[in-house]
């Protein structure tokens, strides 16, 4: 459905940040309970994005954010902080506003087109898409410059996939 393979997207970033990562990644589309997330096995790591995104007009840039933002979890390992342990550290962040600086035009893009069908799960520091999801499928999405004039203050703030 996309108007460029994702796979080839998802290599060319981990080849250009990610150069020290030897596990082949892996990207498919499924109707999870996130609106995106990554598993790492021994041999292989998968990233899944929700069946929502898998849309033209889904913006590029988006997808960079979203599989940037996956293969961080990669490199950066879990810490315990204030006796929970965490998978978005200072350290995750630090390497995500270094390596996508438009986040926040991409949460203002994620946001605009199914905010309506996201909840924020904290407890988990995940990004849930509610079962409502299929109502908004193919409901109409801003464009990327539309979201580049929107003030950061606008996006929400700091969200998690």
């Amino acid at each position: 459905m996309l108007t460029f393979d994702i796979q080839t997207l998802c290599k060319k970033i981990a080849k250009a940040h990610f150069p020290d990562l030897r596990l082949p990644v892996f990207v498919s589309f499924v109707e999870d309970e996130t609106l995106a997330c990554v598993v790492k096995e021994t041999d292989r790591a998968d990233i899944f994005i929700h069946v929502l995104m898998n849309d033209p007009s889904t913006p590029r840039q988006v997808f960079h954010h979203v599989l940037t933002h996956e293969l961080i979890h990669l490199i950066v390992p879990y810490e315990t902080i204030n006796g929970k342990e965490v998978s978005h550290t200072p350290t995750f962040w630090l390497h995500e506003t270094r390596l996508v600086p438009e986040r926040s035009v991409s949460w203002t893009w994620i946001w605009r087109s199914f905010g309506r069908c996201l909840r924020r799960d904290y407890k988990n520091e995940r990004m849930c898409v509610t079962k409502k999801w299929k109502s908004y499928a193919n409901s109409t999405r801003p464009s990327w410059g539309a979201c580049k004039r929107v003030q950061p203050s606008d996006t929400g703030g700091a969200c998690t996939l």
